[in-house]
Parts: C-alpha cells; structure tokens; sequence
C-alpha cells in the first residue's frame, strides 16, 4: 500500500451518535479494595442493574493510555460495548446464572428480574423498555480512575465513578497471599495487559521501572505495584478537571464496612436514585456488614509485609502508609 493510499483510506474518524446508555456507574480501585461487595450493595439501589464486569472498559482504557489507539476508536468501542452489553442484559443474554459467582445473578439483588427476562418472549421494544425504565448500568474497574478521562469523553455527564480507598496494607497482604506476583507471568487465568519491552515481559503497570521489577523479590514486587497504583490512581484524580472531578466519588473502605447505611444514603445521592433498603438489609448481613475492623489484625498484617520485604522496600511501604493516612484524614475532614 502506498503512503498516498494509506492516507486516503485512514482519513475518517470512528463514531457513535446514538446510545442506549443514559446513565453508567463505575466502581473503581485497586484490586482487592472491595469493589464487588459495593456492586453487590448498588444492585439493591432503584434502577442500578447488577453487577456486569466490562473488562473490556479496562483494556481499551490501558490501550489508550499507552496511545496505542486513537481518542476516536477508543470512545466508539467503549460506547459499542457499553450498549451491547446494556441490551443483553435486558434480555438476560450473556448473563451469569451461576450460583458462586460474585457477578452471577444470585449473589445480586433483585436475581428474580433477570430471571424474568430470560423467560420472556422475544420481543422488539427492548430499545423503548431501556429508554423509558432509564437503568444505571454499573461495572467494577481496575485503577480505571487514571484513564477517566476517555471514559469521560465517551460517556461525559452519562457518567459518574466510585472510587473506593483502602488501607494499602490489606491489598499488600491479600496480593501476597493470593501469590499475583507469580500469576501475572505464569497464570493463563490472570487476564492482565503484559507488555514486552526490551526483551522481557512484564505486567503493564510496571511501565517504567521494569528492569527493577524483573529484579527484585515477589513480595517487594507487591509493594512496588500497590505504590504504582496508589500514586497513579490519585495522581491521576488531582490531574483532572472540576467538571471530573464532580462526578467522582472517593469513600473510604473503612467507612464502608463499619456504616454501611450512611455510606449507601451518600452515594444515593451522588447517583440521584433511591435505595430498596429491605433488599440492601439482606445483602449487608451477607456481606458481614456492619462489621467491627480489628486492630490487632492489621498489627499482623505490617509485620508479615515488613518481615518479608528488603530494606528499600520496607521504606516504600512506611511512605505509602503516610500518604494513605494523611489523604484518609483529608477525606474525612472534606466529608
């Protein structure tokens, strides 16, 4: 192909003017943060549809984020796939019925309506059904909060995001537990982008100081993505606009667990919806929540860390619990 075609077939852009999405709710944080039990909690909220994991929301955000595609495709895949998985639902395509299953429907409010539709004669006001019932679709991200910007591009005041904070000494101690500093490399069920870089394959969020973590032990590997995430994911929060920044909720984990109620009534309101708290009732006493959070535990969790890691590591994990803790406090005098 000649440069003269290349040119001639590459100018146009990708768009996607109409949409069945009116309103999108993305849980976000770093893994292990308690996205899932959240989700679980806004499937009780009025008009919130289950939880439905879009993974593909995840990718295309870290794809662009690298430009490894352009603004346009990466808003007209996220608004397709957005869509598509909206209308299945609603037709109980595509959705999990598997009893254990976080995202299944059992373990979600409301299990009986995607029941319902399942058994339903096909029928051609599926598109009108989502217009006038205005559901707010809800998926889990990982980190997605520093790629917000695409997703507020494609999606714009349609969107609003829920970060949820926790203690990095409990994503530390439950990553090393769950060994990801192994699966990421060794593990075809760690659905993560690796990237290959000078010869060696790393996970992507190692971009920059991936000779280092080729280096170093499991467990300071850890450490070293709990900090990336941690300053990326807030780095990238205090980089965005007001506009942004008014769709996007920060709570804290800690908050979450031990007032539930509370913390529900605030997002309520942040989503301008109301709750069902007969059903949101059964799923906190599910969730083991209110719940009383232990001191002595977190005591053993530090010394486990601390034990296992090198010196420098050690060092990077004591800074990270400062900032937590002085952006914890921050939070709780703002709220």
């Amino acid at each position: 192909m000649t440069k003269k075609q290349k040119n001639k077939e590459s100018d146009f852009r990708f768009i996607r003017k109409n949409h069945l999405i009116q309103e999108l709710v993305m849980i976000d944080g770093i893994g292990r943060s308690g996205k899932g039990m959240l989700a679980h909690m806004l499937s009780c909220f009025n008009r919130v549809e289950k939880q439905h994991n879009l993974d593909m929301f995840e990718w295309i955000g870290r794809v662009w984020s690298a430009r490894k595609i352009s603004d346009d495709a990466a808003i007209n895949l996220l608004r397709l796939e957005g869509d598509t998985r909206l209308y299945n639902l609603f037709i109980s395509r595509d959705v999990n019925f598997r009893f254990s299953d976080d995202t299944g429907v059992f373990k979600n409010a409301n299990s009986f309506k995607y029941l319902k539709r399942l058994i339903a004669k096909p029928h051609e006001n599926t598109v009108n059904k989502i217009i006038n019932e205005k559901p707010i679709f809800q998926t889990c991200m990982h980190d997605g909060i520093r790629n917000a910007e695409i997703y507020f591009m494609a999606f714009n005041k349609r969107l609003k995001m829920i970060y949820i904070l926790r203690d990095p000494t409990y994503n530390i101690f439950e990553w090393q537990q769950a060994d990801f500093a192994k699966s990421f490399n060794n593990n075809p069920r760690i659905f993560h982008n690796m990237i290959e870089r000078n010869g060696v394959i790393v996970p992507f969020s190692t971009l920059g100081w991936e000779k280092e973590y080729l280096n170093i032990s499991d467990d300071d590997k850890i450490i070293g993505l709990i900090d990336s995430h941690f300053k990326l994911n807030l780095t990238s929060y205090d980089s965005l606009d007001e506009k942004m920044k008014n769709d996007i909720l920060i709570i804290q984990f800690n908050e979450l667990v031990t007032n539930p109620i509370t913390i529900c009534d605030k997002i309520a309101d942040f989503l301008q919806t109301g709750i069902n708290y007969r059903l949101l009732k059964k799923i906190l006493k599910r969730e083991n929540c209110p719940r009383i959070i232990d001191p002595n535990k977190r005591d053993q969790m530090l010394n486990s860390i601390r034990k296992k890691a090198s010196k420098k590591y050690r060092n990077i994990f004591d800074e990270l619990l400062v900032k937590y803790e002085l952006l914890y406090q921050e939070k709780r005098m703002i709220e």
